[in-house]
């Protein structure tokens, strides 16, 4: 039987081919990773940069910028290229809370990918904030590895903390 989107070698790609390449690994039945697969085929991987909004006064949790990823593949266009971010999910809209909760990491976090044209909406349209993108220095399997330990951080929940291990720390982590 082929090994489906539950088996951990579908769930850990990246450890998988760490450990593939490293200690030569071989899996003796067909590796069927659909998920994975459709995750893999919607995000093009040949270049990652790293983006950083400038800061935006009309939100708390935005008075320092924010920063996320842009995979870029051969679009000629950016807007095309995807995106991956990290952000806090607010549970209160109360001002006193909400600066409480974010200093003491009340917040869940998660990693969640989408369409680059979706952050230079919010960004640039909706905010009127400079978006700024340096280009990493990564061969195009290196920036395939990236995106595999991003998968499997994809369900994880973090901690937020409004300034230290906020987006920036997360992405420079990743």
């Amino acid at each position: 039987a082929p090994l489906t989107d539950e088996h951990p070698l579908c769930r850990f790609p990246a450890r998988y081919h760490f450990l593939k390449n490293n200690f030569k690994i071989v899996v003796p039945q067909k590796l069927i990773c659909k998920t994975y697969q459709t995750y893999r085929q919607r995000i093009q991987s040949k270049k990652l940069s790293i983006v950083f909004s400038s800061y935006y006064l009309g939100s708390a949790s935005s008075v320092f910028g924010h920063s996320f990823l842009r995979f870029s593949g051969e679009n000629e266009n950016e807007l095309f290229d995807s995106g991956v971010n990290f952000a806090a999910h607010p549970t209160t809209e109360n001002p006193v809370l909400y600066a409480l909760y974010g200093l003491i990491g009340v917040f869940p976090a998660t990693y969640s990918p989408m369409p680059y044209y979706f952050k230079v909406r919010e960004y640039n349209d909706f905010e009127a904030r400079d978006l700024w993108s340096y280009e990493l220095n990564l061969t195009p399997t290196q920036v395939s590895r990236v995106l595999d330990h991003l998968w499997e951080l994809g369900n994880t929940h973090f901690q937020y903390y409004y300034f230290n291990e906020n987006c920036s720390y997360h992405i420079l982590r990743a």
